[in-house]
Parts: structure tokens; sequence; C-alpha cells
């Protein structure tokens, strides 16, 4: 076959896809106007800030899914990354183990780096204030109003660039009532899971709200040599006191933070080494994926804390001003087991300590049916840690690596929402940014002994006193032309341009650095709504990737290292329906087709991978909700619910070996529920992971340093039950 015909073979290939992808949104759009025929119950309207202001979900021309505070407590999802389970196109790995630094994909593009050090493509925010330390990302979720998933790159209005897409947890504000609720969940493995919130009415200016959450459960990975691993020992608060300084300012001052202080994570062992065993004589033959024999009673203690102050106000009847200071710190200390045998092989210690400033100014006008918002973004971070390895209890070999960063980022941005006439739009958005970082790494080895009478040859310096400066000026932004189709259908079609700077590579090998990743985002999309029972959901994208920055991990040095891959294309979409089949039975769906390739990665030791799939990208994933609820006449009425979510195969490496591959797999949830009429006391019962489904989470492969493919999974089936009270 000629280049010329493998080019026209690869063509077909895609357009076939798009056909397919194509067909399956017309089918959606078939199925929910046949659901409309019966004409149901009115679906909840989501007002979301995915543009700085307030708008209806239908009304975003950008692809986002939403949750609301209802939604959350009925799927049960207890952290920041619960909701990959319900988020089209959205994977959330541990690569650390649960509860410690998270990895976010979103359409595919993510960043699997576990270094403390190392920043999220996809963006995590809080009320408003970016989030830039990975340990601090895995927190819980208690007292929220809604979640925001904006997919594809956000180069314009939000505070810190980046080329995946943005979460954004928004939490609910303070009221003037003395409204408020507690809940308790019981469960298996002695789970205990008290939440409390409380508004608080000081007089009708100023309103206050305590929230807080206490979450125990023993660990659920039987540790036959030491205390079980997987626990959760964790508390959040937050403190919020709003004021009206007079009709048109308002000062709003959050007091946040949490402290999960746990046995850390137990892995599952994979011998891969000579023989059947790892390189020293292990092998797991229990074949039981939550149970192992951890050698280290290791520790995972994550402290966070934060303040935002918040100033809105009306400089005019047309122009509103925004005012958001937040500070945030960040401290943690992982000690682990890495081997998680009973032989004391191969051992890692990780301390983290960072705190963060951040300044953002806004301005929002409105001008009849034009919107323009324009505003500044201050961020700066000091973060420091270290890094021990130690191989034979240290008698073999003793590492120790530490690092510092400094960064300093500003940027200015704008954007303008022009209506041409009633049925078109126009949205231009352009953001400038510039962004330093200093940086200091050093990398000793302090004891090196082979056991050939020679002794110790340690100290031995890898990157002693490394130090280094990066700085990054980027323009980014966006161009978007929407269509009213009619009062309830809107059609989009954006250009999109997100980057995310270079940086500097930390861990168990040498200092090194990598450039800035560009992406480019080509999108159509559809959102309709069917009445009032019915919404649906579709977008259709096409992503050039330039520069991606891809972990390239030395098993040999048990070191990770950012490396820059060739050109790497991701084309794809998402259907998303909501609607009632039914006055009383809800059905929602969400489907997520990825279709990507990297050209070649040239990983740190020199070898080159061709046609590569990127990390945590199922080419199909797929959640849905069934919810019934029958009315007891003047008694409440009760709930059934049904949930779960399909993903197909993925890696967790982005050179695609055999061993950090995941095949397809479902998790299937359920809850029944019980409300009284006025909705003050509620009592269910639910089931996790029901049919008790095995699968990984992540895995690193350490064949080339001791023989052992490290494994994660996800946590086994759970019972409980919970019951709230509200006033």
């Amino acid at each position: 076959m000629t280049n010329k015909s493998r080019a026209n073979m690869k063509t077909f290939k895609k357009s076939d896809k798009y056909l397919k992808l194509t067909s399956a949104i017309a089918l959606a759009t078939f199925t929910a106007n046949s659901a409309y025929a019966q004409e149901a119950r009115v679906l909840e309207e989501i007002i979301v800030t995915a543009q700085k202001r307030e708008q209806s979900l239908s009304d975003v021309n950008l692809s986002i899914t939403a949750f609301s505070g209802d939604d959350i407590e009925a799927l049960g999802i207890a952290d920041s990354v619960g909701i990959a389970q319900q988020t089209p196109g959205l994977s959330i790995g541990t690569p650390v183990g649960e509860g410690n630094n998270p990895a976010l994909s979103l359409r595919g593009v993510g960043l699997n780096d576990f270094n403390d050090i190392a920043e999220s493509t996809v963006s995590l925010y809080v009320d408003d204030v970016y989030l830039g330390a990975l340990a601090g990302q895995t927190f819980q979720l208690f007292d929220v109003e809604r979640i925001e998933v904006l997919r594809g790159p956000q180069g314009t209005l939000f505070g810190r660039n980046s080329t995946g897409g943005l979460v954004h947890y928004v939490s609910r504000k303070p009221s003037n009532d003395n409204s408020g609720y507690v809940s308790l969940d019981v469960g298996e493995e002695s789970l205990t899971e008290i939440e409390f919130a409380q508004n608080i009415a000081f007089s009708e200016s100023v309103n206050g709200r305590i929230s807080l959450k206490k979450r125990d459960h023993d660990g659920y990975v039987e540790n036959r040599v030491g205390p079980d691993g997987n626990e959760a020992d964790s508390f959040a608060y937050r403190a919020q006191l709003s004021a009206d300084l007079n009709d048109n300012w308002n000062a709003t001052l959050n007091f946040h933070g949490g402290d999960s202080d746990t046995v850390a994570p137990i892995y599952q062992v994979q011998a891969t080494g000579a023989g059947g065993t790892d390189d020293f004589g292990f092998v797991d033959t229990d074949n039981d994926v939550f149970a192992g024999e951890s050698d280290r009673n290791g520790v995972l203690d994550i402290e966070t804390s934060g303040q935002t102050l918040t100033f809105t106000g009306q400089l005019t009847n047309n122009i509103t001003f925004t005012s958001i200071t937040g500070l945030e710190d960040v401290e943690k200390l992982h000690e682990e087991d890495t081997d998680s045998s009973s032989l004391q092989t191969v051992e890692g210690t990780f301390g983290f300590d960072y705190d963060q400033f951040t300044q953002e100014l806004r301005l929002n006008i409105a001008s009849g049916e034009h919107n323009y918002t324009i505003g500044a973004f201050y961020y700066e971070h000091d973060s420091a840690g270290f890094q021990d390895l130690e191989i034979l209890g240290g008698n073999f070999l003793v590492q120790e690596s530490q690092f510092d960063q400094d960064l300093e980022s500003f940027a200015v941005f704008g954007q303008a929402d022009i209506r041409t006439n009633d049925a078109f739009s126009w949205s231009l958005g352009l953001r400038y940014t510039d962004e330093d970082k200093d940086f200091f790494y050093s990398n000793v080895i302090t004891n090196l002994d082979f056991g050939d009478g020679n002794g110790n040859l340690g100290p031995i310096p890898i990157a002693d006193n490394f130090s280094d400066s990066r700085s990054t000026s980027e323009v980014t932004g966006n161009i978007t032309a929407s269509w009213d189709v009619s009062n309830n259908t809107n059609t989009y079609a954006s250009i999109r341009r997100g980057i995310k700077a270079g940086g500097f590579n930390t861990g168990f090998g040498a200092g090194s650095e990598f450039d800035e990743e560009e992406l480019t985002s080509y999108e159509v999309g559809i959102k309709t709504n069917f009445g009032t029972s019915t919404r649906l959901n579709a977008s259709v994208f096409y992503y050039d990737y330039e520069d991606f920055q891809a972990l390239s991990f030395n098993s040999e040095l048990a070191a990770g290292e950012i490396v820059n891959a060739d050109d790497t294309t991701v084309f794809g979409g998402e259907i998303e329906l909501v609607t009632y089949l039914t006055d009383n039975l809800l059905f929602s769906a969400g489907v997520a087709y990825n279709d990507n390739e990297i050209d070649a990665i040239t990983s740190a030791q020199g070898e080159t991978f061709v046609d590569r799939q990127l990390v945590l990208a199922p080419e199909l994933e797929a959640n849905w909700i069934l919810r019934y609820n029958l009315p007891l006449a003047s008694k409440g009425d009760i709930s059934f619910q049904l949930d779960g979510n399909y993903k197909s195969d993925h890696f967790f490496d982005v050179t695609n070996t055999d061993v950090s591959r995941q095949g397809g797999y479902t998790v299937s949830n359920a809850r029944i529920g019980w409300a009284s009429e006025n909705k003050n006391l509620e009592i269910s019962l639910w089931a996790k992971n029901i049919f008790e489904k095995e699968y990984q989470v992540y895995s690193f492969d350490f064949t080339g340093l001791a023989g052992f493919n490290q494994q994660f999974f996800g946590q086994p089936r759970w019972i409980g039950g919970s019951v709230k009270y509200q006033w």
C-alpha cells in the first residue's frame, strides 16, 4: 500500500467514526423527542457561572456537565474525585494511592505525574479559587451547591491556563435564615460519616454559615503483617461570613480546611521478574486484591487550610465589580511501602509544603444583549519538598532528593459576548499571561553498597545543587459562533487555544526541564430542551496537540520525568441526556467516545515509541442513572435508584505496556430511600459496586528496578445507610 493509500484509508476511518458519532447524536435526539411525547415533570434548571456570569446550563456555548447539590447527595459522592463516575470523558486515577495526588484526564488530556511539584492539566477550583497543589486536590465534598466540569482548553476567563479543562466546586453560601441540616452515614468497615451545616442570621445584612464533615472507616485492604490499609480518618470544615456593606456592595469571608491522617494505602504486587517472583523472591499468591503483606506501617498525612475574601458590587446599573483574594496552604507526609510486601525491599518517603496566593479583579458589563468581561489575575506559590528512597532497608541504597520552586504568574483577560441578531451571537476572548519559575533541586545517593567488600560508596551526587529559571509569555483565547435554532435549541462552533507552561522534573532521576504544551480545540455542539421534561446536550471535537507533556517513568531508577511528545491528535464527542420517561421515572445517561494517537514519544532514557494512546483515555465511556419516585399520599415518598458507569480498555502508562493495561469494566450502584412529605427527614440504604467488580485505577511498572508491577484497585462492594434531618 502506498503512502497516499494509507493516508486515504486513515481519512476514511476518521470519516466513518465521525458518521457513527453524529448518527448516535441523531438517535439520542429522536429518543429524547419520543420521551417528550409523554409530557412529564419539570427538570431542575441548573444555573452555572462557566462564563463568569450566571447562565442556564443550556445557554452556555461550550461542553459542560453540571451537578446540583441534590445530585451529589443522591449519588453518594463523598469526595472530589467521585464525580468521574457520572461525567462523560472524565477519568481520575490515583498514581500514589487513594486519598493522595489525583491524576485527572478529560477527553484524554491529563497529566499522570505523581510528583508533588506537578500541576494538573485539568485545573481545579473551589469557590472561584484555583487549587495548584496536587496533594490538596483530593478533598471531602460537603454542603455543596453545585459542581461544574468544563471540557476543552480554558484559555480566557479562568485564572490558570489549562489545556484539558477544569472542575469548579461551588459551596452553599450563607442566607438570611437559621436553616441547617445534619446527616449520618454508617456502613461496612465501621464507616461513620457525619455532616453538619447551619445558617446564622446575625442581622438583616450579616449572615454566616458553618459546615463540617467527619469521615472514618477501617482499612478495606487487609494487611496480614500489620495495620490494614486504605482507611479514612478525615475532618473538614468551612466557616463563612457574608455582610452587605450597603445596597450595592457585599463582602464574604471564607475560612476552610481539612486534615486526613491515615495508614498509607497498601498496593497490590504483581510479580514480573524472572521465575514468576519479584527480584527479591516475593510473590503474592492469595489472589485477593484486597489483602497483602505490607511490613511498613506507612503514613499518609495531608493538612490543608485557606482563606478567601470576596468583594462584589454594582458600580452602575450594568457594571459589576468582583475581587477574589485567596490564600491556600498544603502540607503532606507520605511514608510508603513501595513494594507492599513482607520484605523490606523498596520504600519511599515524600514530604511537601505548599503556600499559594491568588488575586483576581474582574468587571462584568451588560450592554443591552451584549456582555463584556475584563479582568486581571495574579498567582504565586512557594513550594518545597523532599523524596527519599531506600532499598533493602537502606543497606544497599539510600537516595535523597530535595526541591524548591517559586512561581509568579500575571495575566490580563477579556471576553466579548456580542449578539448580532435574534439568532446569532459571537464570543471573542483573549488572555495574555506572563509567568516566571525559579527552581532548585538536589539529588544525592548517601549510601550505596554492592556487598562486594568495597563498603559504602556514597555520597554520590546525581544532580547536586541544580538550579534554573524559566519564563513564559503567551497569548491564548477563543472564538465561538452561536446559533439559536429555536427557543429550545442552541448550537455553537468554537476554536479554543490553551497552553500549559513548561517546568522542571523532580523525583529520583537527574534534574531536567520540559517545554510548554499547546492545544488547539475545534468543537461543535448542540443543546436542546424538549419541553420541560427532557434535556439533550451533545458535542463533537477535534484536538491538535503540540509538545504534549507526557510522564516517562524509568522503572530502573523509580524516577518519573515529563518529556514533550511529538504531535498528538484527539477526536471524539459526548452525548448527555436527562429525561422523565414517566411522571415518576427519571432517566439520565451520558456517552463519551475518544480516539487519540501520539505520533511518537522518546522517553527520558532515549527509547522511542510510536503510535501510542494517551493515559486514562478509554475509547468508550458511559454512565447512567435510573431513579423512580413512588408517592405515598401524605406519608412522603420512596425513591429507587440504579446508577453506574462503564469504561473500555485503557492504559496507565504512555508506552502502553501490557502490565499497564486495564480491560473494560462496569461498576453498578443502588440506593433506596424514603423522604417525609415536607422533605425534612430522609432515610436511605445504599450499596456501591454491588456486583463486586475488581478493577484497577492505576499501576506503576517497577520491573526494571525490582521485578514487580505496583497496582491500585478501586473500592470493593460497600453497603450502608444514611439518615438526614434538616430544619
